[in-house]
């Protein structure tokens, strides 16, 4: 009804008190003839009158902050799109579809650090290597704020040497007919190339609302026995007058690809079975710790996350260069607002 809708919004702050208090008493009119407004207190006109007045004002508030989000939202949105034109020819560069421009190189202060062989010329080394391989494994590695002691296994660093791009995208999540949409929801793509551990070579994508909530996924299909979310287990089966039977069964285990799972469809083998078997995260917590750091910090970062793994091997604690400079020059800027969120600390 309006009367439900009109509640809806004061509850998210989007009409004042005074409004929803009219439709109500107009409701109650409308439904009986012999309605009263004997439910509210009795009041002195002088307060009523105030009390008028502050509501007027925080009506002006509410337009404001109305006005302010709708501009922050337009910001937001010029930002992610600067951002994926930005990230779209970094991509090109790494995947070796194209080569940087005299611009782009004469601009960057790196070849002060190693200066370019000119023989070389910019189309890149002689040897046949084709844009920067090993990127986003290697920009992974370097991620501090990736780290988790349940986090990426070795079977994970598996996969991910082949991990070819990390893409964002602009999402917004469905919503339900009485619901305000979520403009700056966004999704994350992987693609891997070609490898014996993956049996399809579709893209895996999570699908998340402005929070960093997943809502919707593209998981992985294994080819068998190269899941590393899982773990085969012997269990013994005991049956009265008869041997113990051995059985093999499947428990989740610690691995960065449960991310590309929906929390309410984890299975029960979840929870540990004794108290000393913790087991492994659950698929919340693992998103809830990757999604963001993935959005705020390794996809706007991930050139110098690279570029530090290159280049700080050549620089010992007794170079020019001591390591608090190396730090503030590439060290990544925490916090950065990309894409629409915070990263969580």
């Amino acid at each position: 009804s309006c009367f439900c809708h009109v509640m809806l919004k004061l509850r998210a702050g989007q009409v004042p008190f005074g409004h929803a208090l009219h439709t109500w008493v107009c409701v109650q009119r409308h439904c009986s003839s012999k309605a009263s407004t004997s439910a509210f207190p009795s009041l002195p006109p002088a307060m009523l009158r105030r009390l008028a007045g502050l509501d007027t004002l925080h009506s002006h508030w509410m337009k404001l902050e109305r006005e302010f989000q709708e501009k922050s939202q337009a910001l937001e949105q010029e930002l992610r799109d600067k951002t994926s034109v930005l990230f779209a020819r970094r991509q090109s560069i790494v995947n070796g579809s194209s080569e940087p421009s005299e611009a782009e190189v004469a601009a960057s202060e790196l070849l002060d650090v190693s200066p370019l062989d000119e023989s070389l010329g910019l189309s890149g080394s002689p040897d046949g290597i084709r844009g920067v391989p090993g990127f986003w494994v290697t920009a992974m590695r370097q991620c501090e704020a990736l780290e988790l002691d349940e986090g990426i296994s070795a079977k994970d660093w598996k996969v991910l040497e082949h991990l070819e791009e990390v893409r964002w995208e602009s999402w917004v999540p469905p919503t339900e007919d009485d619901e305000e949409p979520d403009p700056l929801g966004f999704s994350l793509h992987f693609r891997f190339g070609e490898n014996e551990l993956l049996a399809i070579k579709d893209e895996l994508v999570l699908y998340c609302n402005s929070s960093g909530e997943v809502e919707k996924v593209v998981p992985p299909v294994w080819n068998e026995g190269c899941d590393p979310t899982v773990v085969r287990k012997v269990k013994k089966v005991k049956r009265k007058g008869q041997p113990a039977e051995r059985t093999y069964v499947t428990k989740p285990t610690h691995s960065f690809f449960r991310i590309f799972s929906l929390p309410d469809v984890e299975e029960e083998g979840d929870v540990p079975e004794s108290a000393g078997d913790e087991g492994p995260l659950s698929v919340a917590e693992l998103q809830e710790h990757f999604v963001q750091t993935l959005n705020v910090e390794l996809l706007p970062n991930a050139t110098a996350y690279y570029l530090k793994s290159v280049f700080r091997p050549e620089y010992p604690l007794d170079a020019s260069i001591d390591e608090e400079e190396w730090d503030d020059e590439l060290q990544p800027v925490r916090g950065s607002r990309v894409n629409g969120a915070t990263a969580k600390r």
